[in-house]
């Protein structure tokens, strides 16, 4: 957006490298290339620096909620090598229990794969370890059925709430689920936005799929809704709804 209106302004601007988009700073320049102010990415004032370095750190902001008895996903982290160790402790624990597994380092659900029964453990750790890159160490945390939804408070008010969905598919009893991801990324090319995050068939959908005694060859019936994933990421293929009008009063007040 800024760089849009810095072009529709005619204003000389640089576009600074950074390891990921959203760091990148933009230099407003004047006429002979002079720098006049620099675009940080968006911060709001209100938020501290500590507050801000806590929150890019799993675990950090995990100890910090459990220390005011928030209940948290319990994550452990092992080095790549510590594979068996990690599948030993976590099932002893959780007998009946399905993990999740992710990058110690990493954003926007890259690498993460959920609902690992202790079966596929040693399976879904290889495919993580082989498909991400600079892989050294790796989170295990427990798997928690449900959607995610995200409340945005503003100064101390709610703004919004905003239910995140996993990438799905509505059965129409002719399909297989492969076509009928075929069918929605069509649907998708309608919209530019919509048509950057289209539905891939990665392993990690496959392996979700028989999580849950499916394949791609399935046919859904009428209506059935399928979850492809338990990621809800945008880029991913997920969803987003509005749902601060369905959100009861009781909970719009404790933000």
């Amino acid at each position: 957006m800024h760089i849009e209106a810095l072009k529709s302004i005619k204003f000389n601007y640089k576009l600074n490298s950074a390891k990921y988009n959203y760091q990148k700073t933009i230099d407003i320049l004047r006429k002979n290339g002079t720098s006049i102010t620099r675009v940080q990415p968006p911060r709001y004032l209100s938020n501290g620096r500590l507050g801000n370095r806590i929150l890019v750190n799993k675990l950090s902001a995990e100890q910090l909620l459990n220390k005011f008895d928030i209940p948290t996903p319990r994550s452990k982290v092992y080095s790549i090598d510590e594979m068996l160790q990690a599948k030993e402790v976590f099932f002893s624990n959780n007998i009946n229990s399905k993990a999740v597994i992710k990058p110690y380092s990493g954003s926007l659900g890259k690498g993460v794969i959920v609902n690992i029964s202790r079966d596929r453990f040693e399976f879904n750790w290889k495919e993580l370890v082989n498909t991400q890159k600079n892989l050294n160490k790796v989170i295990v945390q427990d798997y928690l059925e449900g959607f995610e939804a995200r409340a945005t408070v503003i100064e101390g008010h709610l703004n919004s709430v905003t239910v995140r969905v996993p990438p799905f598919v509505k059965g129409d009893g002719k399909h297989s689920i492969e076509n009928l991801i075929d069918i929605k990324n069509e649907e998708r090319n309608i919209c530019k936005v919509l048509s950057l995050a289209k539905i891939k068939t990665t392993s990690v959908i496959i392996e979700f799929l028989r999580s849950q005694q499916l394949s791609l060859d399935y046919v859904p019936k009428k209506d059935e809704y399928i979850l492809l994933n338990s990621v809800s990421n945008f880029s991913y293929g997920g969803e987003l709804i509005n749902v601060t009008d369905l959100v009861g009063d009781e909970i719009k007040k404790r933000h």
